[in-house]
């Protein structure tokens, strides 16, 4: 189990889910992108919870592990950790932002906006919502 730490806030999330996050945080920071994750986690008696995050280029975010509740399971979720790491290599924006947009941002070669990843989840713009 891992502890989340975003701003100044912290949450109990599974291993796997937060070194998503990070990796994807990192990814959007390099892209300009922003999004909004829906993360499984407990709570400090082990109960289970919904957060929803706001990763941007400045949000400051890091994670350290911790011993996990006593039992409790990581919370986890393979399809969302699937969705992030596909998603990670080229940030939000490199996959669906305009070219022709004014902030330059070009596709990389040979790819093109995606409607939905293979997971299901549908990919939106947040610079065209």
């Amino acid at each position: 189990m891992k502890r989340l730490h975003i701003g100044g806030s912290s949450l109990l999330t599974g291993d796997a889910l937060a070194d998503a996050v990070l990796d994807y945080a990192s990814a959007l920071a390099r892209s300009g992108g922003v999004e909004v994750v829906d993360l499984p986690i407990v709570d400090e008696s082990g109960e289970p919870h919904d957060a929803r995050i706001v990763l941007t280029p400045t949000t400051v975010i890091w994670s350290r592990t911790i011993t996990a509740i006593e039992g409790e399971e990581d919370p986890v979720d393979d399809d969302l950790v699937r969705f992030l790491r596909e998603r990670a290599p080229h940030g939000v924006g490199a996959l669906e932002r305009d070219p022709a947009r004014a902030d330059g941002v070009e596709h990389p070669e040979g790819s093109r906006p995606l409607e939905h990843d293979s997971a299901g989840y549908e990919l939106v713009d947040p610079y065209n919502l």
